[in-house]
């Protein structure tokens, strides 16, 4: 990933006249400022990664710009492509552009791009002082000026105005102007978006986030994803497909996700995720409703595919979080010895069932997202009640197999897991994997998230694993909650 991005931020655009080092050469007399159109997709439009720019992400080379032409009006302003080892939202490589002079200094970097007719606009991220560099990025002739950064590792991606390139041809890209006395700052990921009709784009483009491929795991590392509402969204009339369109059964689809690497997948199990009206209709909760047969039908697909399954037991008749642990319907009035008992029957019964329609079960979560020990109706931080739940769950799988790791899943790493591992210790609850639930927008970052679980690895001798975790794709409020 590029690093950590804010909003993004539509520049004014400024046609000028003159440019002091004659970036307008190329291309600059078929394309004029558009007047009244956004840079966002609306109902019948798209705007598209052209692709064109060529190394626009300076991850080509460590030091050089290739792709780029460029100069400077002094050898004290200078530019680079570096890593900054110390930033946190932006750890790519970047380039880096620094003014040493104590007045402002002629710089240009730029490239030609090849333009059919039609929309477009440039995008860039940006940090650096907390001043105007003097910088405008440029078009062809029409130019839009930086605004003012705001400090080291402060990215921000911006985007200038619409242009409409009216004659077809090559046109100057170019990052110019009189870089400000002192100033230093960095730029990433410049790109040209081209606006499409919807109607039209066929064409397959590479997704905008990816991530780079981690060589020599170990045969074993899990590669998982959660598949429980699969079954439900099916029975909605939902359909998958395949990169060459091809519609995908159920089966088709753990095959898929196998073929491209996902080697386990959890299924959550919810006891009766069911209500019964006066007239004796079995309505759903929703969610999937994940009764122990759904994770069965499940289960038996991911073992054809070759995947191992992790069993998810909330231990509740809907989702279980740190905000709510609710005991099951028929457990309610239980107490804490008879939820024991009934968390080992009810965990050792599903299990065997799973096993006679031969679910390759590796891993079972005794609780889901139990921060400060909250399960089963069980309030945090009564450690004494709720590790004789975790020590009954765990029982259970031991006693129908003892090679089916036994994990215990909590959350808000950004909040220390000292003092719930020290917890388990001091409990003596037997498990084998300490499994956390990772949302970067609430739980701080990886670093830290790579500390905690370290500890507890090192600390404790256990396994530890990430076993939620999803990435925002915009932080742009869509619906006006949280």
């Amino acid at each position: 990933m590029k690093g950590k991005k804010q909003k993004k931020k539509a520049l004014p655009i400024v046609l000028l006249s003159v440019m002091a080092f004659g970036t307008f050469g190329v291309g600059s007399q078929g394309i004029v400022r558009a007047e009244g159109v956004s840079p966002v997709d609306d109902d019948d439009y798209v705007w598209k990664d052209t692709k064109l720019v060529v190394n626009g992400d300076f991850e080509s080379d460590a030091a050089s710009v290739s792709g780029w032409t460029g100069s400077t009006g002094s050898d004290q302003i200078t530019y680079t492509v570096k890593t900054d080892e110390w930033a946190t939202n932006n750890t790519s490589k970047i380039l880096h552009i620094n003014n040493a002079l104590s007045e402002a200094g002629e710089f240009n970097i730029n490239q030609t791009v090849t333009l059919d007719e039609g929309y477009y606009y440039v995008s860039f991220d940006q940090d650096g002082d907390e001043k105007k560099s003097g910088l405008s990025v440029s078009l062809g002739n029409v130019s839009s000026k930086c605004e003012a950064t705001t400090g080291w590792d402060n990215w921000a991606t911006y985007s200038s105005d619409v242009v409409n390139i009216t004659t077809a041809g090559e046109y100057s890209l170019s990052i110019s102007g009189n870089l400000a006395a002192g100033y230093w700052g960095d730029f990433d990921n410049i790109k040209i978006y081209k606006r499409i009709l919807k109607s039209e784009d066929t064409t397959k483009y590479d997704a905008e986030i990816s991530i780079d491929k981690v060589d020599d795991l170990s045969d074993d590392f899990m590669l998982g994803t959660d598949i429980s509402s699969v079954h439900s969204i099916y029975a909605s009339g939902a359909n998958f497909y395949d990169y060459d369109g091809n519609e995908l059964d159920e089966e088709g689809f753990f095959k898929f996700l196998a073929d491209n690497g996902v080697n386990w997948v959890r299924i959550r199990v919810w006891n009766d995720p069911y209500n019964v009206d006066e007239h004796e209709n079995k309505n759903g909760y929703g969610g999937g409703n994940n009764d122990l047969a759904t994770a069965i039908e499940m289960g038996k697909l991911a073992t054809k595919a070759g995947q191992k399954v992790l069993i998810d037991f909330h231990y509740s008749d809907f989702w279980a979080d740190p905000g709510k642990q609710m005991a099951p319907k028929a457990w309610a009035e239980y107490s804490v010895d008879d939820k024991a008992t009934a968390v080992y029957d009810f965990t050792k019964d599903a299990l065997e069932q799973l096993k006679a329609e031969s679910v390759d079960v590796g891993m079972v979560q005794i609780g889901n997202e139990t921060t400060g020990g909250k399960i089963c109706g069980i309030d945090a931080n009564k450690w004494a009640d709720s590790s004789k739940i975790f020590k009954a769950g765990s029982k259970a799988v031991r006693d129908v197999d003892e090679d089916i790791l036994v994990a215990l899943h909590f959350t808000n790493p950004e909040k220390g897991y000292s003092s719930t591992a020290k917890a388990l210790s001091d409990n003596e609850i037997d498990y084998d994997v300490f499994a956390s639930s990772y949302y970067p927008y609430w739980h701080g970052s990886l670093n830290n998230l790579k500390t905690e679980l370290n500890s507890i690895a090192t600390t404790y001798d256990k396994k530890v694993m990430v076993a939620e975790t999803s990435y925002a794709w915009t932080l742009d409020d869509g619906d006006g909650f949280e």
